[in-house]
Formats: structure tokens, C-alpha cells, sequence
């Protein structure tokens, strides 16, 4: 397990109620990159056997920049199987998945009020978390306050 992920754990689990996981996901990439929650939604529109997950993916350490890239996002889980999968295109061959599924919770109970069901990513650099969005094509940091769900997404 990656140290940023053992941090993030620490971290955010005194703010979700289920227990946050590393889960080894199949990556079979067949739809749209940055829409990745549309992408799993679409999957259990057509299959009773599937659920949403959402989670975090976790880059590896990067030593030049002395950070790590965290971006929140949504996969799917296959109930029969109970295998976890991911069919967006992107580059996460050396990522690792968390689990975190308040997201999803909180997402789904406040939809009419975020800009997004897809949270804020985040940068680990120098032993301190910051919120990355992208807004109006340029990307924005800041300090996150506490790790609160409500803190990780933009709301209206």
C-alpha cells in the first residue's frame, strides 16, 4: 500500500461511516475518459448485477514534483462475481483504488445541490492535502479544512 494511501485513510476515515478499502479492480477500458461516473452509472442501467463504487484512485509517488495525485472516482463492483471493475479510459495501470463510498452516499442524498457527483481530486505534497479542481480549464488548489464528505465536493 502506498504511503499517500495510508495517509488518505487516516485521514478521511473519521468522516465516512463505512471502512475505507483497497480493493484490486479489472480495468477494462472501453468508455469516455473524465466522465467517470457516467460511465459506471451507464453500466448498472443495463445489469441488475452491478453496483456503483466510488472511491479514490491513488497515483504513485511522484519524486520529482515530491507529491502524489489522488483523484476521486466511480467504478463498478459485480455483485455475483464480487469483482470490482472500471471501464473508463485512462491512465491507471500503476493506481491504486480506495474505497470510499460516503462519497457515493453523500453524492446521491445531495445531487440537486453539487456542481458535480464527482468530488474533488487531491495533491499530497510535502506531507500536506490540498483540493484540486479544474476550473474554466485551469487548475485551482487549495487547503482542505477537514476531510468532512461535504468538503470534498463543489457545491452550487
Amino acid at each position: 500500500m502506498f504511503k499517500a494511501t495510508r495517509e488518505l485513510i487516516k485521514q478521511r476515515q473519521p468522516h465516512s461511516e463505512f471502512a475505507l478499502e483497497v480493493v484490486t479492480v479489472q480495468k477494462r477500458p472501453s468508455m469516455t475518459r473524465g466522465r467517470c461516473q457516467r460511465n459506471a452509472q451507464e453500466q448498472i442501467n443495463s445489469n441488475d448485477d452491478l453496483m456503483l463504487v466510488s472511491g479514490w484512485l491513488i497515483y504513485p509517488f511522484n519524486a520529482i514534483t515530491n507529491s502524489t495525485e489522488i483523484v476521486q472516482h466511480w467504478w463498478n463492483f459485480s455483485i455475483s462475481n464480487k469483482a470490482h471493475f472500471d471501464v473508463t479510459i485512462g491512465d491507471f495501470e500503476d493506481c491504486e483504488y480506495l474505497t470510499d463510498l460516503s462519497l457515493h452516499e453523500y453524492a446521491s442524498y445531495n445531487y440537486d445541490r453539487l456542481a458535480s457527483t464527482v468530488g474533488k481530486s487531491l495533491l499530497l505534497k510535502n506531507g500536506k492535502f490540498e483540493t484540486v479542481e479544474e476550473i474554466s480549464g485551469a487548475l485551482e488548489y487549495s487547503e482542505i479544512e477537514t476531510f468532512e464528505t461535504k468538503n470534498i465536493f463543489r457545491h452550487l
